[in-house]
């Protein structure tokens, strides 16, 4: 039917088109008879605009509200939106009781009827849209919770699921209290008496509630009342009682429970104590008709396996490599229970011995990324495949000095790995070749809906797919970092990077969970790694290149001229955490940036990073790589006029002493930070011809850049690159000297140690460098 229109409160004095309407209102009368037409909905829209019919209608529903939703359900009103819109037209203060009193009439036809799925529909449009809730109505929500076995039953848990949480979110107290008086009450039944209808019930209340509520429910799953109850139901596993299709699906739903509950260690260690051997007896049922209890079992026993005593027998009678053969086999043979299939690889990938095997496995490679590719977007079948594949393909990365890194969310369940023995990083780095060369691994992400979907859907996953880009990225051929960019890995990270970052004067993330942080840190060293290695005046096709510049920022740290004694807030922790790695490749990645024709570019970049990073970094010599990247960032800045003055405006002291270190960083013991420090001055001198008179007429700066000159000239002949650009420095002192008159250019002529440093220059094998002696010689003309 159609959708319901959009309300315009303010238009009251419309009138209304009498006819239709009144024709309509027939559907609250007799709901049971009224046989509805097209657009009977939008009528309703249309009319509810105009005062007196908005009064019918308010009136309607407070005279007899259970006819008055029975008729909307006839005219199909999609998820009770209209429902909501006339409760909204009650006025603000009467808004929450009517809400509240068409939830329990809602609830009463829930009982009742066989169109559960609407009420329970409209039921949570009330909730969310008003933020009224009814926790005693969960007594009876809770009862339709049922096994997953395409029922209708099974499709209202969801919708039951989402009142629940909102319910949580609203009422935390009353909510809880209500549950778990629902459990224990059939807990409190003899196992005997309890049928396997309200059984079932339990098990599904239990499984479906353990994440949002893990504390009151897993006390009640490790009762002494809740394992005799499910002890009792499931007695035994032999293949006679599995024949029975309702004993099969017991069995398999308790198993289900069992693997939502090792969510925590306690029920792990419980699991282990009192479920054990029940499970280790599902393993052993290989037969094709017990394939989804035994693919179960398994994954159960690969959760609970770092729960085992360190020399127990049981990892003796059942090995991780016969549960990985297992799995892998069923996967293969294209079992139909491959969501039990990928969540078990999903934690068994975690364990380095299967992880090499399960690399080399082209078949079941090609298969989960086949799956991948046709499943629903935001199902667990794409995150249990997207965290496997994070596993197999993880690096071994740089961490920071302090921090304590969170294990992955699979790895707060449990940890199968029986060695500590390391990854070979070698074959790690070719297998995430091959992801991204053979599979196209990326150009597969980016035709994910995943990635398109709401940060409510698809963050999980996104981790995911950042984790796999980032360890791709680690690949340091310049090859793999250019084809990452042509199957959209820069358009994804630069995508995550804006959806989930607050922006003001800096970049931060949206959310400061630690999963979230060390995801954006996956990303942010990405972009970095990325832009290291291309051409970014051709890289960038969605976004424009300056979108990256502030995200390239975060990995130079906390800004120090920010600093004021107080701790900074939580949201910005995580800059503490950036490695002198990072701080290297982001400033070489600035650098690349900045080469681009843009002068804006250059503008962004130096009025963002010198005051509170570069200046500091400069000087820090205990960070050589750092200290020589900035330098070489800085000499592709100094054609912007605000870099230069700070160098160069020496009326400052603080410019001076800039320009004093500049120089004295030319006799640095470091021939790779001459050799920037060097071009940031031969830059800054063909730029601008006053650089070169500022230092003529700055006396204890020239003689420290001629003696600087000289000894380069005369003692490092063989670095060809720090020489081409000191003489650079010397033609753009000489040309100054000439415009400064005959005195300063004579004081040069005249220089018998600078003249016999040329002479040594002029032997060089580089005939650019011969060129460049040359050009000074024909300007100063020594004597």
């Amino acid at each position: 039917m159609d959708q319901v229109e959009s309300v315009t409160p303010d238009l009251k004095g419309l009138t209304v088109d009498e006819e239709p309407y009144k024709q309509i209102l027939e559907v609250f009368d007799h709901p049971e008879t009224y046989e509805p037409k097209k657009g009977d909905l939008n009528v309703l829209s249309r009319s509810i605009r105009a005062k007196d019919a908005a009064s019918d209608l308010i009136q309607r529903l407070k005279n007899n509200p259970t006819t008055f939703i029975e008729g909307l359900r006839v005219l199909q009103d999609n998820r009770g939106l209209f429902l909501c819109t006339v409760i909204s037209e009650t006025g603000t203060e009467r808004t929450r009781d009517t809400a509240k009193t068409v939830l329990r009439c809602l609830i009463s036809l829930v009982k009742v009827s066989s169109s559960a799925q609407w009420y329970l529909s409209a039921y949570y449009s009330v909730v969310e849209r008003f933020e009224v809730t009814v926790p005693d109505h969960l007594d009876v929500l809770l009862s339709f919770i049922g096994p997953e076995n395409g029922s209708e039953q099974s499709n209202l848990t969801p919708i039951i699921l989402l009142i629940t949480i909102k319910s949580l979110k609203l009422a935390p107290k009353p909510t809880t209290d209500t549950v778990t008086v629902f459990v224990e009450f059939i807990l409190d039944e003899d196992p005997v008496r309890v049928q396997r209808a309200t059984f079932l019930n339990l098990v599904r209340v239990l499984e479906s509630l353990y994440p949002l509520m893990p504390v009151p429910i897993s006390t009640m799953y490790m009762s002494e009342k809740c394992k005799q109850m499910l002890l009792h139901h499931v007695s035994s596993l032999s293949a006679s009682v599995l024949e029975d299709e309702q004993n099969y699906r017991t069995v398999c739903e308790v198993l289900r429970l069992v693997s939502t509950s090792c969510i925590d260690e306690e029920s792990r260690n419980f699991n282990v104590k009192n479920y054990i051997q029940f499970l280790i007896s599902g393993t052993k049922l290989s037969q094709k008709p017990f394939e989804g209890l035994h693919l179960l079992s398994t994954l159960c026993i690969v959760k609970l396996w770092n729960s085992f005593p360190k020399n127990s027998d049981i990892k003796k009678e059942v090995t991780i490599q016969h549960l990985s053969s297992n799995i892998t086999t069923a996967l293969r043979e294209n079992s139909k229970y491959r969501e039990h299939i990928v969540e078990t690889l999903a934690y068994i990938s975690l364990d380095r011995s299967f992880k090499e095997s399960l690399r080399s496995d082209a078949d079941s490679i090609s298969i989960l990324i086949d799956i991948l590719k046709k499943a629903e977007p935001h199902s667990t079948l794409v995150y249990g495949i997207l965290t496997t594949i994070a596993n197999l393909a993880k690096v071994k990365t740089d961490t920071a000095n302090n921090r304590k890194k969170t294990a992955s969310f699979l790895k707060s369940y449990s940890d199968p790995t029986s060695s500590k023995e390391e990854d070979d990083q070698e074959k790690v780095l070719t297998f995430s070749k091959a992801l991204l060369e053979d599979y196209k691994i990326v150009e597969v992400f980016s035709k994910l809906k995943v990635m398109a979907g709401s940060v409510q859907e698809s963050s999980s996953s996104i981790n995911q797919v950042l984790c796999i880009i980032f360890s791709i990225s680690c690949n340091n051929e310049k090859k793999i970092r250019q084809e990452l960019v042509q199957q959209g890995a820069l358009t994804i990270v630069l995508n995550y990077l804006i959806t989930f970052s607050k922006v003001g004067p800096t970049t931060l993330p949206s959310n400061p969970d630690t999963i979230s942080i060390e995801t954006r840190l996956s990303a942010l060293r990405t972009l970095a790694k990325i832009l290291v290695s291309v051409n970014p005046a051709l890289a960038f096709k969605k976004y424009d290149i300056s979108t990256s510049v502030p995200f390239l920022i975060e990995l130079l740290g906390p800004n120090i001229s920010e600093y004021n004694g107080i701790k900074a807030s939580r949201e910005s922790d995580y800059l503490e955490d950036m490695t002198q790695k990072d701080k290297y490749e982001a400033l070489i990645a600035l650098t690349n940036v900045s080469s681009v024709e843009d002068a804006n570019i250059k503008k962004l970049i130096g009025s963002k990073t010198f005051i509170g990073y570069l200046d500091n970094f400069i000087i820090d010599s205990d960070a050589p790589n750092v200290q020589r990247a900035t330098w070489e960032l800085l000499s592709n800045l100094v054609s912007e006029p605000t870099i230069l003055v700070y160098f160069f405006n020496v009326e400052k002291p603080a410019n001076l002493q800039r320009l004093d270190l500049m120089v004295k960083m030319l006799n640095s013991s470091d021939e790779k930070l001459q050799t920037a420090v060097a071009g940031l001055m031969a830059n800054a001198a063909s730029e601008f011809q006053m650089v070169s008179q500022i230092i003529l007429q700055t006396p204890d700066i020239w003689r420290q850049l001629r003696a600087n000159i000289i000894g380069i000239l005369r003692d490092q002949e063989e670095c060809l690159d720090l020489v081409h650009r000191v003489l650079f420095i010397l033609l753009g002192v000489s040309y100054a000297a000439e415009e400064l008159g005959t005195e300063e250019l004579n004081k040069i002529k005249s220089d018998k140690e600078l003249k016999q440093a040329v002479a040594v220059a002029m032997r060089s094998t580089s005939k650019d460098i011969r060129e460049v002696v040359l050009d000074v010689v024909k300007v100063v003309r020594f004597k």
